[in-house]
């Protein structure tokens, strides 16, 4: 005799497979849409070097982000070199943590 149908099995293979696809949902990214320069996640600035990043995109939840070296925002970047305008690209978030302090 086969089953009951339910392709879950059981109600203990059920509440598994629930558990487990509802893990991730729990920790979603919260930053992973894009948003305008005027709008931004975050603000980082490094005063003295006159560099100011507006963070307008996290790729990975803050958890996955705290474990990859590799971890980068999209970002919009002004300093003396841009001259007023608004440089827009990735960039790595140790070089944001080590050259800067969050603003906003």
């Amino acid at each position: 005799m086969r089953g009951t149908g339910n392709r879950y099995g059981g109600k203990r293979e059920r509440d598994e497979f629930e558990a487990k696809t509802n893990q991730g949902a729990a920790m979603k990214n919260e930053c992973g849409k894009t948003r305008d320069v005027n709008n931004p996640y975050e603000v980082w600035a490094n005063e003295a070097a006159g560099f100011t990043w507006h963070v307008l995109k996290k790729y990975q939840r803050p958890d996955k982000e705290a474990g990859n070296p590799n971890a980068r925002w999209f970002v919009a970047a002004k300093s003396p070199f841009t001259y007023g305008s608004w440089e827009y690209g990735d960039t790595f978030v140790s070089e944001i943590h080590d050259n800067a302090v969050r603003v906003s």
